[in-house]
């Protein structure tokens, strides 16, 4: 073969493999490239779906986040609008009872005024009634007079004699006497008594009826008087209860000798039986009614003349037994201890001031007294307890519905308005109001005086899930005093936890203490001298701890 051919075809050859080779590496290449390029596509998608997932849980926890966030905020939005609207609707209810309260106080104080109106056109016309009366008496007295003075002794003696036309009742001839007695019950009622020197005549009022007795020596007579239990004075008349007759009577007007006058006019005796069950145990007068007392009721008597007394009937918390005397009426409200405390009646239904003492310490008493003197309800207590004779002096603040207890000093006491007696068996007490004029400058009266202040249950208004973790109390010191606080925990013993000296002058003092847990707490105050009490804070905590507020 030619030399030309040989390399011609041997270029040939090197051109074919070349582009056979390009070919082959062309379509390589391209192979590869798509390869990477899909490769690189599958990544970016799968980065892709990952962003997109992420950006899906991130918007989903977002999402959660805000819903919980909206969902406190709703939550705090509720408590905080719930907690207003409670404290709205207890303001409201404070506002409705103190309406309520003062329109009741208002319908009672003009009940009070028509009632006491009424009395007073009564008495107006009774008093009318009884000058006519008096005048008519005076004239006939007069007329009387003129008439005697020409009569001989005898004469003048049958002429009075047949003047005794009031209300005397023959029941009785003795020996030496004729007995006479009020009471409708007798042969003969009323009438006219005529004695002469050897005779007496009884006629009756109508003149139907007439009866002589041989008689030599003055007519006796006499008028009974029911066997009462308890008597109270209400318009110029002595009114009295009886248990064993289960009744209630008033004397004639003006005459608390005469019990069974029924002639049919305004000045009548009065009586009635009441239907309630066991014995009295009281009698009051309070706002122009009389008052009768059992242990479970209270009869009110009221009324002008006896044709209009008025009986009612409540069924309530009475006068204890043996305790008659701790009925007394001050600033137009009567207290008195009953079986379940001491009660206060204004007119309406008594109700109980005594929550903050044992009951039980006022229960089965021997005796108590009760007296009053400048708006403060003194109560003596006398009473048997484990086989010892106990005794305490309690007094109430009206005006600040605050209990304290003295020393007793007495077992009987009275009253007149401004000034306060007690007799201990020995010796008269006197107590009055002005005897401390400056209260905040004593000199030194009240350092030699123990005192002892006993709080009633705290904690009983709380909520569950909070607790007292620390207590303040404010005190002032008038002069140089001592004062040890005590503790009781759920009715517990007494455990001391704070003590105070003040010297010299008046300072006021903080006194702070922490409290173990408890559901209730009392407080004592025990010490010498003379301490006021301002105020008792309270640091509240939350039952997982933290401090939750303070309150006052």
């Amino acid at each position: 073969m030619e030399p030309g051919i040989a390399i011609l075809l041997c270029v040939v050859a090197l051109v074919l493999g070349a582009g056979v080779s390009g070919f082959i590496c062309f379509k390589q290449g391209i192979s590869y490239r798509k390869k990477t390029a899909e490769a690189a596509v599958g990544s970016a998608e799968k980065e892709a779906e990952r962003i997109v997932d992420d950006a899906k849980k991130n918007a989903e926890t977002l999402k959660k986040e805000a819903l919980i966030e909206a969902k406190d905020e709703i939550h705090k939005s509720r408590q905080e609008t719930e907690k207003e609207l409670k404290e709205r609707r207890i303001e409201v209810s404070r506002q409705e009872r103190r309406v309520q309260q003062k329109e009741e106080s208002i319908d009672r104080k003009l009940d009070n005024l028509e009632k006491k109106e009424e009395t007073l056109q009564n008495k107006l016309k009774n008093a009318d009634e009884k000058v006519a009366e008096a005048d008519r008496i005076k004239k006939s007295q007069l007329d009387m007079l003129e008439k005697i003075s020409q009569f001989t002794v005898d004469q003048a003696k049958d002429y009075l004699l047949s003047k005794l036309d009031e209300d005397l009742v023959v029941y009785d001839v003795l020996e030496n006497g004729l007995r006479v007695r009020v009471s409708p019950e007798g042969d003969h009622v009323y009438g006219t008594l005529v004695q002469s020197a050897e005779s007496a005549q009884w006629t009756s009022l109508d003149g139907k009826e007439t009866r002589s007795f041989a008689v030599s020596t003055p007519v006796r007579m006499e008028r009974r008087v029911p066997d009462l239990d308890y008597v109270t004075e209400c318009d110029n008349r002595v009114w009295g209860c009886s248990s064993k007759e289960n009744v209630i009577y008033a004397c004639r007007l003006g005459d608390p000798t005469n019990w069974f006058s029924y002639r049919g006019i305004a000045a009548d005796s009065y009586a009635v039986t009441v239907g309630s069950d066991g014995a009295f145990t009281g009698a009051a007068t309070c706002m122009g009614y009389a008052l009768f007392f059992k242990e479970n009721t209270l009869h009110k008597l009221y009324g002008s003349k006896p044709s209009d007394f008025q009986l009612t009937s409540l069924r309530c918390r009475g006068v204890a037994k043996n305790a008659a005397r701790s009925l007394c009426v001050l600033n137009e409200t009567l207290y008195y201890l009953s079986p379940d405390g001491v009660m206060a009646w204004d007119g309406s239904i008594p109700t109980k001031v005594s929550g903050a003492l044992d009951s039980g310490r006022l229960a089965n008493v021997q005796s108590a007294v009760g007296s009053a003197l400048d708006g403060r309800y003194y109560l003596h207590v006398a009473r048997t307890a484990a086989g010892e004779n106990t005794a305490r002096l309690l007094v109430y603040d009206t005006e600040r519905a605050l209990w304290s207890e003295e020393n007793v000093c007495s077992y009987e006491m009275t009253s007149t308005g401004g000034q306060l007696y007690l007799w201990d068996g020995q010796a008269l007490w006197a107590a009055d109001p002005s005897r401390e004029a400056d209260w905040q400058a004593t000199d030194g009266v009240e350092e030699k005086l123990n005192f002892e202040l006993t709080t009633g249950d705290i904690g009983l208004d709380g909520a569950e899930d909070r607790y007292l973790s620390r207590l303040t109390l404010r005190l002032d010191a008038e002069c140089s005093s001592t004062v040890e606080v005590a503790a009781s925990y759920d009715g517990g013993p007494w455990e001391t936890v704070a003590s105070l000296t003040a010297q010299d002058k008046r300072r006021s003092f903080d006194l702070p203490f922490v409290p173990r847990r408890h559901g209730t707490l009392r407080l004592r105050l025990k010490g010498r001298g003379q301490i006021t009490l301002r105020s008792i804070a309270k640091t509240m905590a939350a039952a997982k701890g933290g401090i939750a507020g303070g309150e006052v």
